[in-house]
């Protein structure tokens, strides 16, 4: 927590919360004279504001009291793909102003040389994963948006209706929509789960 603090802690869900500085309510640091100190809005603020993204250099963070909410069970994880950056971005925008949208919008470009699996970063695993690795783009650029919807198992059927919505409001490659139900845990730990696969 204290390193994403350090870095702001920019996620596909600030553009609900804001990044994760924004929900900080005390600190604990050590600074380069070796003091133990917190601080918070109250307390200490200057130091309080300077030490959140500031990249270690006005001390270390060693606690902190943030911010939370309520964990759902599972998660919803789409990703669908674009050739035309427009649309793309279009899209995006206009889930991130969206009430009742997504829980989750990140986007990022990948180039499909090889492999579309090989190609994402962290563990996504959809169900269709022969479609996703027949997929060709012959080496174009494309542009994926990754999108996630929380739920509890007692609302799976409303959730995919919702999920189904908010879908057909997008400009995507149709034959590129990639989904995964996964539980809540493992979608906060996918890119752990990536790196263990790459160093196997």
């Amino acid at each position: 927590v204290g390193g994403t603090l350090s870095n702001a802690g920019i996620s596909g869900q600030a553009f609900k919360y804001g990044p994760q500085i924004n929900n900080v309510y005390q600190l604990e640091i050590v600074t380069g004279k070796g003091e133990v100190m917190t601080c918070s809005e109250k307390q200490n603020s200057e130091l309080f504001y300077s030490v959140l993204g500031g990249l270690g250099q006005f001390g270390i963070i060693t606690r902190a009291r943030i911010a939370l909410g309520p964990a759902p069970h599972m998660v919803k994880w789409i990703r669908v793909l674009y050739s035309d950056f427009s649309a793309f971005s279009r899209d995006q925008e206009h889930l991130i102003t969206k009430k009742n949208g997504f829980d989750y919008v990140e986007g990022f470009v990948t180039v499909n040389r090889t492999d579309l699996l090989d190609n994402w970063r962290s563990s996504f695993s959809p169900h269709d994963s022969i479609g996703a690795s027949q997929f060709k783009s012959e080496g174009k650029t494309l542009y994926c948006l990754e999108v996630v919807k929380y739920f509890n198992l007692e609302e799976a059927n409303s959730t995919n209706l919702e999920v189904e919505k908010l879908l057909s409001e997008l400009s995507y490659i149709p034959s590129t929509l990639f989904s995964s139900e996964v539980t809540y845990i493992e979608f906060l730990d996918r890119v752990h789960i990536a790196e263990i696969k790459r160093r196997a």
